[in-house]
């Protein structure tokens, strides 16, 4: 038997979506909007349960299809035309970078249900930049609770059976039930502390707010914690409402999902209480719930949270959300997307599916034939990018440099061919942006280059000394160098040596970054930089290594690839504009180029590498020059600045090759 519909519960759901909006919109507009997802776990959980204890049959394969038949009606359509669009908006407005890295492997992962499982391989924790420009983010929670849905129904069917045996089989499934909620809040109260992106993506540590909604519903289902009188229900209603104003409105403290998660489950399940409980006359503390409006947007919240989402990466990427014209369009826009998808699409299919009387087993198969298709099309769409998209970083060849040949090499020893030199290259990510000039170094010259790059983790950077797992990072790559290094080799220790001007939001004026340069903490920083440099040098040294350092190139305060398109222009981050004053970058590098200077004092043999006139020759460095660009980034170089590059680096290495009886061919 169907179970009977409560509106209060599509008035929850309203609650819920809007505040996961306000939250994505402007984080300041409702610091703890993002708990209500954990409103839509409870929420869910209930829901289900009641489907499924409704919708009870004797034989277990029909009862599966049926549910797995009505989850794919009502999630799958939406959702793969979802996804198939903001894969073709991606493909024609974002440009290819780091920051979107991941959004291809989670789109593809969503369409199959694993979304959330993307997001703990390929990113970096949910609070972190590159969640907030990938279009697919959001899918995380559909990721977790269609996982809930596979193995969920198995419980339910052992509670609902009948007949002899009922009471014990209810009780076992009401165990483990309980059993396995316990564990999942077990696990997440420990990985929250040691490993905050599975705790707050994965399925183990947000089960135990789904099974919350399950276990109401199954009290409920047997007329318990049900709210009789109209003071109880109230009483219920206004303690969850309270609950969930104090997590929403506040936030939440350092640990997420525990123990901060447990307010708006607990206000969610207090509230469900109360609604269910609720007689016709419904109650002041839970008529707006029950109204019109948020019934209405409760009926659409699923068809918001799917579209809100990427039209709000999609302004990110090209206007930018911080005007409030802005934003207001973009609550309209992903309005009007939701209701073409509630009613254009979602409901029509609903209402087909029903008149037809299609079997259980048929719709499902066809669930899998759309998501093999879309799985295609997606794919088919990232692979094409560089030919669909409308920026000019289509132009690879000038905007990407290639990836070093030899990276991270992590087996054996490579070999090398009698009187081949080698050129160890290490670092960050600029070590990497090297790429296409080191590769043609490896061509023309027949070099060996073998290259070790870390994101974040520069070597001998001039301003702050390593720490933790670069500091390994560090000691690794060395002690390789000197197991497989032979005198006259090239070390090029390539970093980024100034401090950024600043990050993806916004940009720090520049007589606070003087002032922060000059103050003593960042002396003494770098005074320990440079110990660790003198260290790092000696160490390469005493193998009878040459080594190199790269001299701090221009940096800029807005991105070269996000800024260089007319429909990204007027981007907030894109006002600094991407030039700079060249006489303000040389007084900004002076402290490194200082610390350079008393390097190659304490090491005469010492070789810097400084390209900043050939980046800068003119009283004002530009990231683009007619038309082409010497900066990917604000830091990181173009492959054009590669190619620009690399007759002046091809003569310094030519110029100082070892002397003889000492180079490779005799050392080996």
């Amino acid at each position: 038997m169907k179970a009977a519909y409560i509106p209060g519960i599509d008035g929850l759901r309203a609650l819920a979506v809007l505040a996961v909006m306000a939250f994505h919109l402007d984080a300041s507009l409702l610091p703890g909007g993002f708990m209500g997802v954990d409103i839509f776990f409870v929420i869910s959980g209930y829901v289900v349960t009641r489907s499924l204890t409704g919708q009870w049959t004797p034989r277990l394969r029909p009862y599966l299809l049926g549910f797995y038949a009505r989850r794919v009606t009502r999630i799958y359509p939406a959702l793969l035309v979802c996804l198939v669009v903001t894969a073709c908006m991606q493909a024609i407005w974002v440009p290819a970078a780091w920051l979107n890295a991941s959004a291809d492997k989670t789109a593809l992962a969503a369409i199959l249900g694993a979304g959330n499982l993307a997001l703990v391989w390929f990113n970096d924790g949910y609070f972190s930049p590159r969640v907030e420009f990938n279009a697919f983010t959001h899918t995380w929670s559909l990721g977790v609770e269609e996982q809930f849905y596979l193995l969920f129904p198995f419980t339910c069917w052992a509670w609902g059976f009948a007949g002899p045996g009922k009471v014990a089989r209810r009780r076992w499934a009401m165990v483990g039930l309980v059993g396995t909620m316990l564990a999942s809040l077990a696990l997440a109260t420990y990985q929250t502390r040691h490993d905050p992106t599975s705790a707050y993506y994965l399925l183990p540590s947000r089960f135990w707010e789904l099974a919350g909604g399950a276990l109401l519903s199954w009290a409920h289902e047997r007329g318990r914690l049900l709210p009789g009188r109209a003071a109880m229900r109230a009483a219920c209603a206004l303690a969850g409402l309270a609950l969930l104003t104090g997590c929403l409105t506040q936030g939440a403290g350092s640990g997420f999902p525990m123990p901060w998660a447990l307010a708006p489950v607990a206000g969610s399940l207090l509230l469900l209480a109360a609604l269910a409980g609720e007689a016709p006359q419904a109650g002041w503390s839970t008529a707006w719930l029950q109204g019109a409006v948020m019934t209405t947007v409760g009926q659409l919240s699923y068809a918001l949270y799917l579209w809100h989402w990427p039209v709000l990466v999609m302004f990110r990427w090209t206007t930018g959300l911080e005007h409030a014209s802005v934003k207001v369009l973009a609550v309209v826009l992903t309005g009007v997307l939701a209701a073409a998808s509630t009613y254009g699409l979602e409901q029509r299919l609903k209402r087909l599916v029903a008149r037809r009387q299609a079997r259980d087993a048929r719709v499902v198969g066809v669930g899998a034939v759309a998501a093999c298709c879309c799985l295609l099309i997606c794919a088919a769409l990232f692979k094409l990018q560089p030919l669909m998209t409308a920026s000019v970083t289509g132009h690879r060849h000038d905007w990407y440099s290639d990836a070093p040949r030899h990276f991270n090499p992590t087996r054996l020893e490579p070999a090398a061919a009698p009187g081949t030199r080698t050129l160890f290259v290490l670092g960050d990510s600029h070590a990497g942006a090297y790429g296409t000039l080191l590769n043609q170094l490896a061509d023309e010259q027949r070099m060996r280059v073998l290259v070790w790059s870390k994101a974040g983790c520069p070597i001998a950077n001039l301003i702050q000394a390593a720490t933790g797992p670069c500091q390994v990072f560090t000691d690794q790559v060395l002690r390789r160098i000197e197991a497989w290094a032979s005198p006259g080799d090239l070390v090029l220790l390539a970093s980024l040596r100034m401090n950024r001007l600043g990050d993806q939001w916004a940009v720090v004026p520049e007589s606070q970054l003087m002032a922060l340069q000059d103050s003593l903490a960042a002396q003494q920083a770098r005074n320990q930089a440079l110990a660790e440099a003198q260290a790092i040098v000696a160490r390469l040294e005493q193998k009878g290594l040459r080594v190199i350092i790269d001299a701090p190139k221009p940096v800029f305060k807005a991105p070269a690839f996000r800024c260089a398109d007319w429909f990204n222009r007027s981007n907030p981050v894109c006002r600094p504009g991407l030039q700079m004053d060249r006489t303000w970058l040389q007084a900004w590098r002076q402290p490194a180029m200082q610390a350079l200077a008393t390097l190659q004092a304490s090491h005469p043999t010492l070789l810097t590498w400084d390209a900043f006139d050939a980046l800068c020759p003119l009283a004002t460095c530009e990231a683009l020059v007619d038309g082409k660009p010497l900066f990917f980034d604000g830091d990181h170089l173009s492959a054009h600045a590669n190619r620009l590059l690399y007759p002046g680096f091809l003569a310094l290495v030519t110029a100082h090759k070892p002397p003889a009886g000492q180079g490779p061919m005799e050392a080996r």
